[in-house]
Parts: C-alpha cells; sequence; structure tokens
C-alpha cells in the first residue's frame, strides 16, 4: 500500500502525464518528485517554494500536466509570475487553519493555463474583487505589488489573469 509519501504517476499513451504529490514535513523526494519537470525554470521555482511552504506546514499538490514550453513570457517573466502567486499563497495558507496550497499547469485549446489555489481565512468576496481591480500602490512589497507584477506581465501578451474565491479556498488562474 502506499504511504502519503509516495508519489503516484499516472502515464497515458501519449506520454503526457501529472504527478501527484502531497508533500509532508521533510520529504527527501521532492527533487525525484520533480525529476519529470523539463522547464528549468519552473523546477526552480517548485523545489524552492514547495521547500518554502513544507517548513511553514503547508500540504502541496501539484499537478504539472504542461512544461510551458511555448509560454510567451521570457525567463525572468516567467520567474516572476510562479514566484509572486506562490509567495502569496504561501503567505495566505500559512496563516489559514487547513494550510494547503494546489499548483497546476496545462495546455489548453492553444492556451497556457497556469493555477494556483490556496486555503485562506478570513477572505471575503469583496476583497477578491478589490485584489482583482488592483488599484493599490505598486510601491510595497506586500501581495497586492506581487499580483500587480503578475497581471502587468500577463496583460503585456494579452492574457488573462482571473481571481476567485469559493468558501475557504482562493484561486489565481491565469490563460495565456
Amino acid at each position: 500500500s502506499m504511504s502519503n509519501n509516495d508519489t503516484l504517476t499516472v502515464s497515458d499513451s501519449t506520454n503526457d502525464y501529472i504527478a501527484v504529490v502531497k508533500v509532508f514535513g521533510e520529504n527527501k523526494n521532492l527533487l525525484n518528485n520533480l525529476s519529470k519537470v523539463e522547464n528549468t525554470i519552473l523546477k526552480a521555482v517548485l523545489l524552492s517554494k514547495i521547500n518554502q511552504a513544507e517548513k511553514n506546514e503547508i500540504d502541496c499538490y501539484y499537478f504539472i500536466d504542461s512544461q510551458l514550453e511555448g509560454v510567451p513570457l521570457d525567463d525572468s517573466e516567467l520567474t516572476v509570475v510562479l514566484s509572486n502567486l506562490l509567495n502569496n499563497a504561501i503567505e495566505a495558507a500559512s496563516k489559514s487553519e487547513k494550510k494547503v496550497i494546489e499548483i497546476s499547469t496545462e495546455y489548453y485549446e492553444g492556451k497556457y493555463i497556469i493555477e494556483v489555489s490556496n486555503s485562506v481565512d478570513n477572505l471575503t468576496k469583496s476583497m477578491v474583487a478589490d485584489i482583482s481591480k488592483i488599484r493599490f500602490s505598486t510601491k510595497g512589497t506586500g501581495r497586492g505589488y506581487g499580483l500587480y507584477n503578475v497581471k502587468n506581465i500577463v496583460e503585456k501578451y494579452k492574457g488573462k489573469v482571473n481571481m476567485s474565491l469559493e468558501e475557504d479556498i482562493f484561486n489565481v488562474l491565469i490563460e495565456i
């Protein structure tokens, strides 16, 4: 039987794969779990952020179904987008009761989808509306600043950033 720390890799005939991983405590297999992620930026950011999430006792699930190989962002833009989304998610999840983050990437109908969800406490729908308008100052380095950067980069390439709140899960979905 599989323990919670094992990796479940599902392969199909097209060699697409989804790695479903739950990270608990000290996971020595993290690098191994990410070995199928060929995109070096994606891999580096995931490694560092999942490590950080672990230190905050956050459970991470990730579903890397696309390597983002044709995404229009350059390396530094992709780094900024992924890092900011995950920093925000870690910050919010670490203050929440559930402490869960989910990250997924896929290629769907000609668009790359990057989705990051995290557990939250005390976030209301109206606050989400405010966050998604992003009218606040870009001088600080808090949550707003990160999302402002993400939005700027994604919109430069005519992409979309959608934010939503379902019960106690905050979700940011990028389509580019």
